[in-house]
């Protein structure tokens, strides 16, 4: 079911009728895509979205208008965009889980959970070397996946042993 959205800055993009590279050829290989430039999340009332983002998780605001909103973050651009309603079934449908990155996981999560938000017990789902790698869940207030993930000292980490 598509989404009604409101006007947003867009990107230009390749069609399927793309102009001919300058030696009128088509372009061949597979494009290269290294870098993710923005993560767009849905929202259907941006004051209470940039008020989640910016106060309950601390993400600092680079701008905000009626429609778009983009915060600072270290590689990528996150973005708000006004809807006016979300999909339904939102538990059900195909969609991606922003995970912010923590120095201190253990920290982090008891700082949400101590701003009201209703997060998962953190969980281990990686080791690497001497860490392992947890991660903790949780919805912004319109029901879009969020989580946090750190890495935690082997010999510290006393939660449940999932990876």
């Amino acid at each position: 079911m598509p989404v009604k959205t409101k006007s947003r800055p867009r990107a230009k993009t390749a069609t399927k009728n793309a102009a001919p590279a300058k030696n009128g050829k088509k372009p061949i290989g597979k494009p290269s895509l290294s870098r993710l430039a923005y993560a767009i999340v849905f929202t259907t009332d941006m004051k209470r979205g940039v008020a989640f983002y910016q106060d309950t998780l601390g993400i600092p605001l680079r701008f905000a208008t009626d429609e778009w909103t983009e915060f600072e973050m270290q590689g990528l651009s996150l973005a708000l965009h006004e809807v006016d309603r979300m999909p339904k079934n939102l538990d059900q449908a195909p969609i991606a889980e922003l995970c912010f990155e923590s120095a201190d996981v253990r920290t982090t999560r008891e700082q949400l959970k101590g701003s009201g938000v209703e997060i998962s017990e953190l969980r281990s789902v990686c080791e690497m070397g001497n860490d392992v790698g947890v991660t903790a869940t949780f919805r912004d207030p319109d029901g879009n996946h969020l989580s946090i993930f750190g890495m935690v000292p082997k010999a510290q980490w006393t939660g449940p042993a999932d990876c």
